[in-house]
């Protein structure tokens, strides 16, 4: 096969992932099977992609930032709202020690058809025993895949016999070669793989084909850490076997980059560009309400008091829109200036600010005249969504026109929420909820009678769905449970602007690693925070 098809080749790694936590030396390094195998195929030139599940905490985070600056392909890692899956690990005497796992949402990681479809289109794909795909692989075997199995030391588990008909390359882990591990790989192999691989560690490996057995020995290095050694020996075997090269020579390609990784601490290095910082890009439209009976206008739309009550709440916030050359404009870069908001990628262009007319009848807001201004051609560009796609959170909102860059964004890593407002019938809803990990939506109902429509928006592809009842307090669903929480009780004086400070609270108690509750909770105090003032939101400086 020509080099040019090899590097054509795409590998697809899904299941399971973890970060292994170091507290006495306060570092931590993403890793799991399929993760490192995906990582270490890059690292030979290949293209890989990894599909599984993060929560939405810290620990998330650093996983998906540092597949995404190793070049691996996270369009199919799902984000759900919850923990990720962490090992704590202590090095005694320089060996690693392994203490409490906590599992986290891959608990409930299983494949979407869409997540099928998507292997499906990779020459290869490798999993492991704890990647809950096992009874996945026969149909993917039927579609013609190609499928590697990491068993892990596990040689006795029952995920072995429903697994090994539907594998092309086994892998198993064991210590030494002897009759035992022999007898073992001739029956695994008639079972149904091409080859039965042993990984033995410093005894180097052992495989068999139908035919014979091979082995090779290791490449002697300085030891510096073992963690994701046999990994790395899987990665550089399927790399050669998919160049078609002979079984010894798997083998050597294995050792060689096992040794690699061996001279390093963790799994693997980070790149100097991993993200580790919390913090968000509002992206989409802004807008001045203009109030002529009162001689005053006020800076609002959804982003931007989105990105001045998170950035109030703490969290480093990018602005990423465009506002006239007018005195509105200037009024508006003005205002979020003073908010201590980035707005390297907020831009002015020639033209007139958005603006609505605004009406009071009594305390009651009238929407009057809309002029559109600038936002009508308003494009974004691709320096200002690579600039988006490198914060942790996107926050956009139906009318802020960056709708059709949702997948890109989410394929980057970045967590997405998405303000729907009352459109949840809008033909935009089921093309950007796959894409969207934070939906909101504001209803005019009970509760109780709000369970109905989230569970159909859930079914079609969000991680979570949020609706604002007003008066009657929120509503969360995370496609198993329902969360609910009221009001914060306060004078009303303005209501306009509350759904966006309810939409920055809970998304401040997301990046805090809080429950849905908390995040309801935080949703309310942060929108009864401005429903006693005039103003969209309150002035800092």
């Amino acid at each position: 096969m020509s080099e040019m098809g090899v590097w054509a080749m795409r590998v697809a790694a899904v299941g399971d992932n973890c970060v292994d936590a170091y507290a006495h030396l306060s570092k931590s390094y993403p890793g799991g099977n399929p993760v490192n195998v995906a990582v270490y195929l890059r690292r030979l030139g290949m293209d890989a992609s990894y599909t599984g599940m993060v929560g939405n905490d810290a620990y998330g985070y650093l996983m998906k930032n540092a597949l995404y600056a190793k070049g691996v392909d996270i369009s199919h890692l799902h984000t759900r709202h919850g923990r990720t899956a962490v090992t704590q690990v202590e090095l005694v005497e320089g060996e690693r020690v392994f203490g409490d796992y906590d599992e986290g949402v891959m608990a409930d990681f299983k494949l979407t058809e869409a997540d099928v479809e998507f292997l499906c289109r990779h020459d290869l794909i490798h999993t492991g025993i704890w990647g809950k795909i096992e009874r996945d692989l026969g149909r993917l075997q039927q579609r013609g895949m190609r499928i590697s199995f990491d068993f892990a030391d596990k040689l006795d588990h029952e995920v072995v016999g429903i697994a090994l008909p539907h594998v092309d390359y086994a892998f198993f882990s064991y210590t030494h070669e002897d009759e035992f591990i022999r007898s073992y790989l001739q029956l695994a192999q008639q079972a149904g793989p091409r080859v039965a691989v042993a990984t033995l560690g410093e005894n180097g490996s052992l495989a068999y084909d139908g035919h014979t057995f091979t082995r090779y020995g290791i490449v002697p290095v300085d030891v510096v850490d073992t963690m994701g050694a046999g990994d790395s020996f899987i990665a550089g075997f399927l790399r050669a076997a998919l160049y078609g090269e002979q079984l010894g020579d798997c083998l050597k390609a294995g050792a060689e980059n096992a040794a690699v990784t061996l001279q390093y601490m963790g799994a693997w290095e980070l790149e100097a560009n991993t993200k580790q910082v919390l913090d968000a890009a509002a992206i989409g439209d802004n807008c001045m309400d203009v109030y002529p009976a009162l001689g005053t206008a006020y800076p609002t739309g959804n982003v931007v008091d989105f990105a001045i009550h998170l950035r109030q709440l703490g969290v480093p916030v990018s602005v990423i829109s465009t506002t006239g050359e007018d005195d509105y404009g200037r009024q508006m870069v003005d205002a979020l200036r003073g908010e201590d908001l980035d707005l390297s990628h907020f831009h002015t262009a020639p033209g007139l600010t958005a603006v609505t007319y605004m009406e009071l009848d009594g305390n009651e807001r009238i929407h009057g005249e809309y002029a559109e201004g600038v936002l009508e051609t308003m494009v974004f560009s691709k320096e200002d969504l690579g600039f988006a796609a490198r914060h942790t959170l996107v926050h956009s909102a139906f009318w802020g026109k960056a709708h059709e860059h949702l997948a890109d964004l989410h394929a980057h890593g970045a967590v997405v929420s998405f303000d729907y407002a009352t459109k949840m019938d809008d033909a935009l809803v089921p093309q950007t909820l796959p894409w969207v990990d934070y939906a909101f939506f504001s209803m005019r109902c009970t509760p109780e009678e709000a369970q109905v429509p989230l569970r159909r928006l859930h079914g079609l592809g969000a991680g979570v769905v949020v609706a604002t009842l007003g008066e009657q307090g929120s509503v969360a669903f995370d496609g198993k449970d329902f969360y609910t929480f009221g009001i914060d009780p306060v004078e009303v004086v303005n209501t306009v602007g509350a759904g966006d400070a309810f939409i920055a609270g809970f998304m401040a108690g997301v990046l805090r690693g809080e429950s849905l509750e908390d995040c309801l909770k935080s949703g309310a105090k942060t929108a009864s925070s401005i429903l006693g003032i005039f103003e969209p939101w309150r002035k800092t400086r």
